[in-house]
């Protein structure tokens, strides 16, 4: 077909417009569910089970996520995406401070939002998600089963009383 490639910075500017309209259905989604619960069972309550998931197996993974998935429907109510790299950070660290440094710097969103082990991750996650469960999807949950990470229960207990 003889068609050029597709620079990286074209690739770079789809990636971001998939990533926008992935992240709004996803959380479109998350919010029908939770409405359904409230409806279906006629209360603001519910129970669930939470599990994370990492990138590379083992305590050594830089990404992850947590989903918090509906015991009455099997439906995913809420999913934590947690990061610790930030591509551009570790550029930073390794520029000279000149003037592209500073625009880059200036320009710069930091794209991790955990800076713990990734032995953590999943309780934090879980911790996240529960502290936001009556603001974002007007529930309460309040049966939870886990995995058997005693961590992970530890954490949310304090939301769940």
């Amino acid at each position: 077909m003889n068609l050029p490639a597709l620079s990286k910075s074209g690739y770079k500017k789809h990636e971001d417009k998939l990533l926008k309209v992935v992240t709004d259905v996803a959380e479109y989604s998350m919010c029908n569910a939770a409405m359904e619960v409230a409806e279906t069972f006629n209360r603001d309550e519910c129970g669930v089970s939470v599990d994370g998931t990492w990138q590379r197996r083992g305590h050594t993974s830089l990404n992850g996520c947590v989903a918090l998935i509906s015991i009455d429907t099997r439906k995913v109510l809420d999913l934590e995406v947690m990061s610790s790299y930030c591509p551009t950070c570790r550029k930073l660290q390794k520029m000279h401070k000149n003037a592209e440094y500073v625009a880059l710097k200036a320009d710069h969103i930091k794209q991790c939002n955990y800076e713990c082990s990734s032995a953590k991750m999943e309780s934090i996650g879980a911790h996240r998600i529960f502290s936001r469960s009556v603001k974002s999807r007007q529930l309460k949950y309040t049966i939870y089963y886990g995995d058997g990470d005693s961590k992970e229960f530890l954490s949310v207990k304090t939301f769940m009383e």
